[in-house]
C-alpha cells in the first residue's frame, strides 16, 4: 500500500505514520517536505519509524537534503541498514552542495542498504570532475543496484571519453537499467555521442532511457551513425521520448529505424516526437522500416496523429503488417477528432496484422456518441486484437444504455481482455452497472478497473460488476496512485484488498508464490544464490520471470 505525505510538517508526518502503523504501508512518499531545514533529532526519529514500518519504496525527492552536513546524512541513512528498502529516490536534493569526502561516505552507506532501484536525478553530478564521479560510483561497488536514475544531471558537460569512462564504471557496478534522460545530449558533437554509444554497446545494459535529449537536431548521417552504433548492444528497451524526431525528414527516420533490424531492441518508446506532422507517404516509409526487426512493443502515444487523415493512419498501420509488432500504443493522440469513417478505415488496416494489444488511452472517446462508438468498436471484427485498452477515456459521459450497446458491438471480435480503468464508473448506479457489464460478450474473460473508483463504490455497485466478473483473477484492479495492477495470487496485501472489497473464495498466495515472486523481481540480487534453492522454488521463479 502506498502512502503520500508530501508537503507536510514533521509533526504531521509523524502523526500520520503513527496512525497508519500496522496497515501494511510499503511505499512511502515524503517528497517536498523540506527536510533540509529539519533538526537532526527529528529526522532520526523519522528514519527509525520508517525502518520499523517495513517500507520498501521510499521517495525523498525535493527535500534539500544537500543542505544537511555530510555526517548527519551518513548517520541518517545508516539507520536504514537492513530496513528492507529496495527503491530509494534522492532526486532534486542538491547533493552537489556536499564536499566529495562527504558524498563518498554517503554513497558507501547507500551501498549497504540493499537498494535495487536508486534515483539520483537532478543532483548536479555532471558538474563533478570525472575522477570524482568514478570515486563516487566506485563507493557503490558491491551494492545490488541494477536500476539507476541519472536524469537531469547536465552530463552534456562531459566529453565522449569521459561519458564512456562513466559507462564502464556503471557496467562494472551491475547497472542494467539506466535513465540518462534530460541531459541535453543533443548539444554534444556527433563524435562524442558515437563514443558514448560505443561504450554502451559493450556494457550489459538492457534498458536505456535517452528521452528529452533533443537528439532530433542531429543531421541525417549522424542519426544513422548513432542508431547503427547501438546494433551491437544488449539493449532490449530503448526510450527516445520527446527528442523532436518529427522534425527530421521521413527518409532520415526510415534509415534510422531500419538499423534496428540487426539490434536486440524489442521495446521502442517514441512518445511525444510530433510524428503526426509527417504525411502518409513518410509514415508508411518510416514504419515499413521495421520489417524483419525484432520489435514487438511500440509506443507512439502523444504524437498528434489526429492531424493525419484516416487513410494515412491506415497506411501507418498497414506498414506494420510485415513486422513482429504485437503491442501498439496510440494513447493521447486526439483521436476523438477522427470521424467514424476514418476510424473504420484505420481498424480495417488491422486485419491481417500481427498486433494483438492496442492502447487507446486518453483519447477522449467519451465525446463520441454512443452509436459512433458502437460502430467504431464493431470495426475490430476480424482483427487479431485480444487486448484493448480504453482507460481514461471519460466513458462515464455515456448513458448506461449507450455503454451497453457499444460493449455489445464487441461480440464478433477476438478480444479476451478490456481495460476500462479510470472511466468514472463509480458515478453509475448499481442497476446501470449491471446493464453495462452484463452486455460484455462472454469471450471477454478479464477487465481492468481503477482501484480508487472501485473502492469509492458501495457494495451494491461492486456486486453489480461482480455478477459478471465474480473472481479476483477476472477483475484486475489498477492502483493509479501506485501505478501498478494488484495481483492477489502473489501478494498477501493485495489479496487482503480484494477480500475487503467483497471477493470471496480467494485463496491466500502460497508461500512458494510469494517467495518466488520476490526473488524473480529481484533476480539480479539473487542470481548467485538461486542455484541453491529447492527445485520447486526454482521452477516457480522461472514461471514468474517468463510472465515479466
Amino acid at each position: 500500500m502506498r502512502l503520500k505525505l508530501s508537503n507536510l510538517s514533521m509533526a504531521e508526518i509523524m502523526a500520520r505514520l503513527h496512525a497508519m502503523n500496522g496497515r501494511g504501508i510499503t511505499h512511502l512518499d515524503l517528497s517536498k517536505c523540506n527536510f533540509g531545514q529539519s533538526a537532526y533529532a527529528e529526522l532520526e526519529a523519522l528514519f527509525n519509524r520508517i525502518k520499523a514500518m517495513g517500507i520498501t519504496h521510499l521517495d525523498l525527492r525535493l527535500n534539500h537534503l544537500g543542505q544537511k552536513p555530510g555526517p548527519e546524512l551518513i548517520a541518517l541513512f545508516n539507520i536504514l541498514k537492513e530496513a528492507g528498502i529496495t527503491y530509494l529516490d534522492l532526486s532534486f536534493n542538491a547533493l552537489d552542495q556536499r564536499p566529495m569526502a562527504e558524498l563518498s561516505g554517503l554513497f558507501a552507506v547507500l551501498k549497504d542498504l540493499g537498494i535495487i532501484h536508486l534515483k539520483l536525478d537532478a543532483n548536479g553530478l555532471g558538474e563533478r570532475t570525472n575522477p570524482e564521479l568514478i570515486t563516487l560510483f566506485q563507493a557503490l561497488k558491491g551494492a545490488p543496484t541494477t536500476h539507476l536514475g541519472l536524469s537531469t544531471n547536465e552530463f552534456y558537460r562531459k566529453t565522449g571519453a569521459e561519458l564512456a569512462d562513466l559507462l564502464a564504471i556503471l557496467n562494472d557496478l551491475g547497472i542494467r537499467h539506466l535513465d540518462f534522460s534530460f541531459n541535453d545530449l543533443g548539444k554534444k558533437p556527433v563524435s562524442d555521442l558515437i563514443t558514448l554509444f560505443k561504450a554502451v554497446s559493450v556494457t550489459l545494459i538492457t534498458e536505456l532511457n535517452l528521452s528529452f535529449n533533443d537528439l532530433g537536431q542531429k543531421k541525417r548521417f549522424e542519426l544513422a551513425l548513432l542508431s547503427d552504433t547501438l546494433k551491437k548492444s544488449a539493449i532490449t528497451r530503448l526510450h527516445l521520448r520527446s527528442n523532436g524526431l518529427g522534425e527530421r525528414p521521413g527518409d532520415v527516420l526510415a534509415s534510422m529505424f531500419r538499423s534496428f533490424k540487426d539490434s536486440l531492441v524489442t521495446d521502442l518508446d517514441l512518445r511525444s516526437n510530433e510524428l503526426g506532422h509527417k504525411n502518409g507517404g513518410e509514415l508508411s516509409l518510416m514504419f515499413s522500416a521495421f520489417k524483419d526487426s525484432p520489435m514487438a512493443r511500440f509506443n507512439l502515444a502523444d504524437n498528434a496523429f489526429w492531424m493525419r487523415p484516416g487513410d494515412q493512419l491506415a497506411a501507418l498501420l498497414n506498414a506494420m503488417k510485415d513486422s513482429q509488432i504485437i503491442e501498439l500504443d496510440l494513447s493521447n493522440n486526439g483521436l476523438h477528432r477522427k470521424t467514424v469513417a476514418e476510424w473504420v478505415t484505420m481498424f480495417a488496416a488491422l486485419k491481417g496484422s500481427p498486433i494483438t494489444h492496442l492502447k487507446l488511452r486518453f483519447n477522449k472517446l467519451g465525446e463520441k456518441t454512443g452509436a459512433e462508438l458502437a460502430t467504431i468498436l464493431a470495426a475490430l471484427t476480424d482483427t487479431s486484437l485480444t487486448h484493448l485498452d480504453l482507460s481514461c477515456n471519460e466513458l462515464n459521459q455515456k448513458t448506461a444504455v449507450e455503454l451497453a450497446t457499444l460493449f455489445s458491438a464487441l461480440q464478433g471480435t477476438e478480444l479476451i481482455h478490456l481495460d476500462l480503468n479510470f472511466n468514472g464508473f463509480d458515478t453509475k448506479t448499481a442497476q446501470e452497472l449491471r446493464l453495462i457489464f452484463n452486455a460484455l460478450p462472454a469471450h471477454i474473460a478479464t477487465i481492468a478497473l481503477s482501484l480508487q473508483e472501485f473502492t469509492q463504490m458501495n457494495n451494491e455497485q461492486r456486486q453489480a460488476i461482480q455478477s459478471r466478473f465474480p473472481r479476483a483473477e477476472q477483475l484486475i484492479l489498477v492502483d493509479n496512485e501506485d501505478g501498478r495492477a494488484l495481483n492477489p495470487a502473489l501478494s498477501l496485501s493485495d489479496a487482503n484488498v480484494y477480500q475487503a472489497l467483497g471477493f470471496v473464495g480467494l485463496a491466500p498466495p502460497s508461500l512458494v508464490n510469494q517467495a518466488s515472486f520476490f526473488v524473480a523481481r529481484n533476480s539480479t540480487r539473487f542470481n548467485r544464490e538461486e542455484g541453491e534453492l529447492p527445485d520447486e522454488i526454482k521452477a516457480s521463479i522461472l514461471k514468474f520471470k517468463l510472465r515479466g
